[in-house]
C-alpha cells in the first residue's frame, strides 16, 4: 500500500547501475538512495553472496550480522595486525568493514587526541553481542604487541634504507654520519622497546603464539585436604619492580582476557534465543598508559575494570525448562567436574547430577560452555586472577549452598494449614552444615516473620507460599552476593592502580571502554527483568540519537553550516514515560509502600494516570487485556511490548524478609556473610523509606551516571542483528532483520550522514597533519 510510503506515496528508488544490477557496498553512503529498501538488500547481498558479516553504515556506526558460525580467517593474526598497522599507526583507512576497524579507530583516538573512548555493543539477545564485545576485547588488550612488531619491522627497513644511502654516498661528512647514527638510534628506541630491532623473520609474535595469552588452557588440577591448589602451564609470576616489561604487561593482559569467560561462566546463560545469552550487562574499561613516542605514542595497557548490573537472579530459582532454557553455566560445569573435585569442594556433592537438584531442573549440560572442558577453564581462569586455595574452596561452596536452597521443601503443618513447616529435615541438617547456622534457626526465619507493632514484638508463621518465597530470595541474594564478589576479585586483579607497577608516574590513564549491553527482549511472557532491560535499551537509544543526530544538528548550527533539517523520531517520550513525576517508576514505588498495595492495583493505577488515546501515549490501549488485570502494554521505541505485572511489587522492593537476613548473616561462608551485610546495611528501617532504595529507582539512578560518563567519550557503536530466528548461518530473512533495522535508528543516521559532511577534524589537528 502507497500509504506506507510517506507523504510522496511513491516507491523508494532502487539502487541498480547501468546495466540493472543491485549496487552492493561495503559504507552505506555510498548507496545512491538511503532507504530501507536499498538498506536492507546491499546487506542481504554482502552477508549471503560475499559471506561477509559487516557493513559501514556511518564513521562510527558497524552493522554486525551473527554469522551463526566461526569464519576461518576472518579474525587471523594478520587481519589484526593489518587494522593495527594501517589505522592506529599509518592512519589510512582503505580496509574493508570489520569489526577491528572499530577498536581500531578507538585506540586511534585516544593516541590522536587523548580523548576516552566507548565501544558500545547492542542487538537483541542473540545477536552475537557477547562474542563481538570478547573480540573487541581481545584485540584492544593486545595493541601493545601489535605495536611492537610494527615498530621492530618498520625500524628495521628504515635500518636498511640508510645504510643503502651510507653506501651509496661516501664523501659524506662525519658530522653528517654523527647525525645519521643518532637518527638510526632514535628510530630503534622509539617507544618504550630500546632493544636492537631484530631481523624481520624475527619479530616478536602475535597473540596467538604467546603461551601466556592463550584464551584457553588446559589446567592441572591437584585437589589437597586445604582446598585446591592449581598449577597452569606456562603460568606467568607475578612481576616484581626489576622485571620486565613486556612481562608484566603479558600478564595484565592475560587476566584482562580470561576475566571475559569467568563472567560467562557466572552470568551467562542458555536461552530459547541463544546457548551463551549475557544475563547481566557490563561496562569494561581497559585503561592505557599513553607515553609520547619520538615517532609515535605508545598506549601499553595498565589494566581494567568491569562494572556489573541488571544480574538476572531469578534465572537462578526458575527457567522455561519447556523451551529447552537453563541457569547459569557455573551449576552445570560443576555438576560435570571429576568427582575427586566434587568430593573435595563438598564431600555431598560426590555422585550428584544435574537432577539432584531443584534449581538446576535436570539436563545434562553437555555442550562447549557447562561441559568438563569449560569447568578446567573457569578454574584455570579463577587461578589466573589469584582466586585459589581456600578462596577458591569457599567461593564454590556458596554456589553449592545456592543449589541446596532449592531442595528445601515446605509442606502444610499437619496440626494448622495456615502454617508451613519444612519436610525434608535431612536436607535442611546438611544446608545446615554447609552455611554454618544452626538448623533450628534456619527452619525458624523460613518459616516465621516478625511483626512488630508500637508495643510488642510477635512472631507470626507463614504460609507454604511464603516460607518458599523467602527461601527462594535468599538463594537469589546469595547468588548475587558470590558473583559480586567475583568481579570485585577480578578488578582487583586487573586493576592499574593495584597492578601496573608503573603506576607512580600516571597522572591519568586513557581509556577504552566496551558496553555489552543486555539487548532488546519481547518473548510470549514478559516479566520485571524485561522491563527494566528495555528501560536500559531506550536509555542507549537516546543516547545513539543524542550522539549521531542531536550533537551534528547543534554543532552545524553553532558553526553556521546549512544542512537540511533530518525529521526523526526520538524516544524522549517513552523515558518519560518511565521516568517522570507520574511515570511508571514513582507509581510503582508508591503502590510498594501502600499498605495494601498489589500488583493489579499498579496496573490499574498505571492506566488511571496516563491516557491511551492521544498519538504521543505510550500505553497499549486496556482493552486489549480485559481477561487479566495485571497485563497491561507500553509502545516502545523498537516495538509494542506486554508486560505481566505479576511479582512486581515483591522484585521491585528487593529486600529479604528481615529474619531470613539477620539469620544468613550469621553463615560461616565469608562470601555469603560479607554479601549480606552489605544487603543488610542498605535495607531501610521503615517502608517509607524504600521510595529511594527500591530496585528499579536504584537501577536508574545507576543508568543516569552511566551514560552520563558515556557522553564525555567518543562514543563507537557496533549495532549486532539476528539474520534469522533459525540460527541459519549466511540466511538473511528480510523481515526479521528490517525490524531490527528500525528499531535501532540505522536509517536515521544514515540520512545524516548523507545530509551533512561525513568526516571532521579539529583545526589545531589538521595543522599537525
Amino acid at each position: 500500500n502507497l500509504k506506507h510510503y510517506g507523504p510522496s506515496k511513491a516507491l523508494p528508488m532502487q539502487c541498480v547501475d547501468s546495466h540493472g544490477t543491485t549496487v552492493v557496498v561495503e559504507d552505506m553512503r555510498d548507496l545512491p538512495y538511503s532507504n530501507e529498501a536499498s538498506i536492507l538488500y546491499n546487506l542481504k547481498e554482502r552477508y549471503e553472496k560475499k559471506g561477509t558479516p559487516y557493513t559501514r553504515a556511518t564513521n562510527s556506526v558497524m552493522v554486525a550480522i551473527n554469522p551463526y558460525e566461526w569464519i576461518d580467517g576472518l579474525y587471523s593474526d594478520e587481519k589484526r595486525k593489518e587494522y593495527a598497522d594501517k589505522i592506529v599507526w599509518q592512519y589510512g583507512h582503505d580496509l574493508p568493514p570489520h569489526i577491528y576497524e572499530i577498536s581500531s579507530m578507538a585506540m586511534r583516538g585516544i593516541l590522536a587526541d587523548g580523548t576516552d573512548q566507548t565501544i558500545v555493543v547492542s542487538g537483541e539477545s542473540g545477536s552475537g553481542k557477547t562474542v563481538s564485545s570478547k573480540i573487541l576485547m581481545a584485540h584492544l588488550a593486545t595493541f601493545h604487541e601489535k605495536k611492537r612488531a610494527y615498530v621492530s619491522q618498520k625500524s628495521f627497513i628504515e635500518h636498511e634504507k640508510e645504510v643503502e644511502e651510507d653506501l651509496i654516498d661516501e664523501n659524506e661528512t662525519k658530522s653528517k654520519k654523527r647525525k645519521w647514527v643518532k637518527v638510526v638510534k632514535n628510530v630503534l628506541t622509539c617507544g618504550s622497546y630500546k632493544a636492537r630491532s631484530p631481523p624481520a623473520d624475527d619479530l616478536p609474535p602475535m597473540i596467538n603464539e604467546i603461551p601466556s595469552l592463550e584464551i584457553v588452557r588446559s589446567a592441572s588440577t591437584d585437589i589437597s585436604q586445604n582446598g585446591y591448589k592449581l598449577s597452569t602451564p606456562q603460568r606467568p609470576q607475578p612481576t616484581t619492580p626489576q622485571s620486565n616489561p613486556t612481562e608484566e604487561t603479558n600478564l595484565i593482559v592475560q587476566r584482562v582476557i580470561d576475566s571475559n569467560p569467568l563472567l560467562e561462566a557466572f552470568g551467562n546463560a542458555k536461552t530459547c534465543l541463544n546457548d551463551n545469552s549475557s544475563r547481566f550487562s557490563r561496562y569494561s574499561t581497559l585503561q592505557f598508559h599513553v607515553e609520547d613516542g619520538v615517532a609515535h605514542p605508545t598506549a601499553n595497557i595498565a589494566g581494567s575494570t568491569c562494572h556489573t548490573f541488571l544480574l538476572e537472579k531469578s534465572r537462578v530459582v526458575s527457567h522455561d525448562v519447556n523451551n529447552d532454557e537453563r541457569t547459569f553455566h557455573i551449576f552445570y560445569q560443576l555438576m560435570k567436574a571429576p568427582e575427586e573435585e566434587k568430593e573435595k569442594i563438598w564431600k555431598g556433592l560426590k555422585g550428584k547430577c544435574a537432577e539432584s537438584f531443584k534449581y538446576i531442573g535436570g539436563g545434562d549440560g553437555s555442550d562447549e560452555f557447562t561441559n568438563g572442558k569449560a569447568w578446567k577453564q573457569t578454574i584455570s581462569a579463577l587461578n589466573t586472577i589469584g582466586v585459589d586455595g581456600s578462596e577458591l574452596q569457599t567461593l564454590l561452596m556458596a554456589v553449592c549452598i545456592v543449589l541446596q536452597l532449592g531442595n528445601i521443601t515446605f509442606i502444610p503443618n499437619p496440626e494448622n494449614e495456615e502454617e508451613a513447616v519444612i519436610s525434608n529435615e535431612e536436607e535442611l541438617h546438611i544446608l545446615s552444615e554447609m552455611i554454618g547456622i544452626p538448623s533450628s534457626e534456619l527452619s525458624h526465619c523460613l518459616t516465621h516473620k516478625t511483626m512488630t507493632t508500637n508495643r510488642d514484638t510477635c512472631q507470626v508463621p507463614l504460609k507454604v507460599g511464603a516460607s518458599k518465597s523467602s527461601c527462594d530470595a535468599l538463594a537469589k541474594e546469595c547468588y548475587l552476593a558470590l558473583f559480586d564478589w567475583l568481579v570485585n576479585a577480578t578488578n582487583e586483579s586487573t586493576c592499574a592502580d593495584t597492578n601496573y607497577k608503573r603506576a607512580h608516574r600516571v597522572s591519568r590513564y586513557s581509556c577504552i571502554s566496551v558496553l555489552d549491553i543486555c539487548g532488546f527482549e519481547c518473548f510470549e511472557t514478559n516479566g520485571f527483568e524485561q522491563l527494566l532491560i528495555n528501560h536500559t535499551n531506550e536509555r542507549l537509544q537516546k543516547t545513539f540519537t543524542e550522539t549521531m543526530i542531536d550533537a551534528v544538528m547543534e554543532e552545524y548550527k553553532e558553526e553556521k553550516i546549512i544542512v537540511d533539517n533530518i525529521e526523526h523520531e526520538d524516544n524522549e517520550t517513552v523515558i518519560r514515560f518511565f521516568e517522570g513525576k507520574m511515570g511508571l517508576i514513582p507509581l510503582l514505588n508508591e503502590e510498594c509502600i501502600r499498605p495494601q498495595g498489589s500488583d493489579a492495583g499498579f496496573v490499574n493505577k498505571v492506566y488511571a494516570t496516563h491516557s491511551t488515546t492521544s498519538k504521543s501515549s505510550k500505553l497499549v490501549f486496556q482493552r486489549n487485556y480485559q481477561l487479566s488485570k495485571t497485563l497491561f502494554g507500553i509502545r516502545h521505541f523498537a516495538k509494542d511490548v506486554t508486560y505481566d505485572a505479576t511479582g512486581f511489587l515483591m522484585k521491585n522492593k528487593d529486600t529479604l524478609p528481615f529474619d531470613v537476613l539477620s539469620c544468613a548473616v550469621k553463615s560461616t561462608n565469608h562470601i555469603i556473610r560479607s554479601g549480606l551485610s552489605l544487603h543488610e546495611s542498605s535495607t531501610p528501617k521503615k517502608k517509607i523509606s524504600l521510595v529511594g532504595t527500591s530496585l528499579w529507582s536504584s537501577f536508574e539512578r545507576q543508568m543516569t551516571t552511566l551514560f552520563t560518563q558515556i557522553k564525555r567519550t567518543r562514543v563507537w557503536f557496533v549495532r549486532c542483528i539476528i539474520p534469522n530466528n533459525n540460527k541459519q548461518p549466511f540466511s538473511l530473512d528480510l523481515k526479521c532483520t528490517l525490524t531490527q533495522l528500525r528499531s535501532v535508528g540505522l536509517l536515521t543516521a544514515l540520512k545524516m550522514s548523507h545530509a551533512s559532511f561525513p568526516n571532521k577534524q579539529a583545526f589545531d589537528h589538521i595543522l599537525r597533519r
